[in-house]
């Protein structure tokens, strides 16, 4: 590869890499800082031509970008955890995908599983038909259902208390607030789903339900579990709009990077399904579950309270 075409793909590499970083100005910024591994992996490629064709400014740039990009995403695989039969509140954060018709894959899953909390998003009417089922399992429930990609579930084998429909957006869209009593003591979940930032409206919408969210955890003097799909990258700098000044952390810290969308293109992969805990909670296990027909593969979480 000659000099100057590999000098051109390390600046438009380093250009692009560079816009994520000014995603708060704009939704299409905002795009780029989901791909982080992808750039790492390219990166590295051009650090490796930049080697065997010894030209060394192009390593160089190469070589630190690499290095910063995998020190970033060290946290979110070590310390690794101890590898131990995971003991506590078995919870799961499921997208159905409203399209989606294979309701016996979905069923099959929560039962073989078994779940003790359980948030289903985009679920509308035929969704709630389809899993009637399971309410004797689950008879504690909490909803909004709506006809659109936003309707919002939760199914619980726990009491579901001080529970909350609350819109936090001029998108109008529901998030679900209920209180649960576990060994003693009380953990409020908080269900969520905004809008994919398509497009300027979208993209202010969701920023606010974050910055909502954000005082809505503030406000709480409970210990707090905050999950959904929140169609944004751990690694925008909108993402912290929800945990900054709070005491939520990320779920996925030891357990790795763990992408859920989309499912089916798992070589363009995106971890924008989270759960984010407050400080007494610890995390006993965390995953993603198999392929159930939807675009999102189910996220797994096993809680516990801190000693």
């Amino acid at each position: 590869m000659k000099k100057n075409i590999l000098c051109g793909l390390t600046l438009v590499g380093v250009l692009t890499f560079g816009l994520g970083f000014l995603g708060s100005l704009s939704w299409l910024l905002d795009l780029f800082t989901h791909f982080r591994v992808y750039f790492l992996l390219y990166f590295f490629l051009l650090l490796t031509i930049a080697f065997i064709r010894k030209q060394k400014v192009a390593f160089l740039i190469n070589a630190l970008l690499s290095l910063f990009i995998i020190t970033s995403l060290y946290t979110f695989y070590f310390p690794a955890p101890e590898e131990t039969a995971a003991q506590g509140l078995k919870v799961c954060s499921i997208n159905l995908l409203t399209s989606n018709h294979q309701y016996d894959e979905v069923i099959r899953y929560i039962e073989e599983e078994d779940f003790d909390i359980i948030l289903f998003l985009e679920f509308n009417s035929r969704w709630a038909k389809a899993l009637d089922e399971l309410f004797t399992a689950y008879p504690y429930t909490h909803q909004k259902i709506r006809e659109d990609n936003f309707g919002i579930a939760l199914m619980s084998r726990l009491p579901l208390e001080n529970s909350e429909v609350l819109i936090l957006s001029k998108a109008n869209m529901p998030t679900l607030v209920s209180d649960v009593r576990y060994e003693g003591r009380v953990l409020q979940i908080i269900g969520t789903h905004p809008v994919p930032p398509v497009g300027a409206f979208q993209f202010e919408a969701r920023n606010e339900q974050f910055s909502r969210l954000n005082q809505l955890v503030k406000d709480s003097e409970k210990e707090v579990l905050l999950l959904g799909d929140l169609n944004c990258s751990s690694f925008s700098p909108n993402f912290k709009r929800i945990s900054e000044g709070t005491k939520l952390r990320d779920s996925r810290q030891g357990f790795g990077l763990l992408p859920s969308w989309h499912a089916r293109w798992f070589f363009l992969s995106v971890s924008i399904d989270h759960a984010l805990l407050s400080e007494g909670v610890e995390v006993k296990a965390r995953g993603t579950g198999p392929f159930i027909g939807s675009d999102h593969l189910p996220l797994e979480i096993v809680i516990d309270w801190k000693e």
